[in-house]
């Protein structure tokens, strides 16, 4: 839930925008010091704090059937890698890269296969 409510602050400085569009979805800033003003931009920060809010509310729901310990955390970094390697396609803010992908999407990549391990293998109680 957090993280929805930080990119809802994202939104409100104008930091972590998305690329030029000519969409309806467009946003303009005016007078933002950090995304370029006067310029329709994706609103990457509101689609990723609505993508936030669907994992919490997934994650509470999933937290009361869940039976084993980790399976929440490993959720978790699965849903939200996922989310966030999407968003940064349309990302248009300075940032870095590793090859092709950004540094976040190639963080994601790592974040998805140890979220696999502790959802599916951590905390498995052995047959005896």
């Amino acid at each position: 839930m957090a993280q929805g409510f930080g990119r809802i602050g994202c939104f409100a400085t104008g930091c972590c925008f998305g690329r030029e569009t000519d969409s309806v979805f467009g946003i303009i800033f005016q007078n933002s010091l950090y995304a370029p003003n006067g310029v329709p931009l994706i609103p990457t920060q509101l689609f990723s704090s609505a993508g936030d809010f669907i994992i919490a509310g997934l994650l509470l729901y999933y937290s009361s059937k869940s039976k084993r310990k980790g399976q929440v955390s490993g959720l978790y970094m699965i849903l939200y890698s996922i989310g966030r390697f999407i968003i940064e396609i349309f990302r248009g803010d300075p940032r870095g890269s590793i090859g092709l992908l950004s540094t976040s999407q190639f963080i994601c990549i790592f974040i998805f296969f140890i979220g696999i391990y502790v959802f599916g293998f951590a905390n498995k109680k052995k047959n005896n």
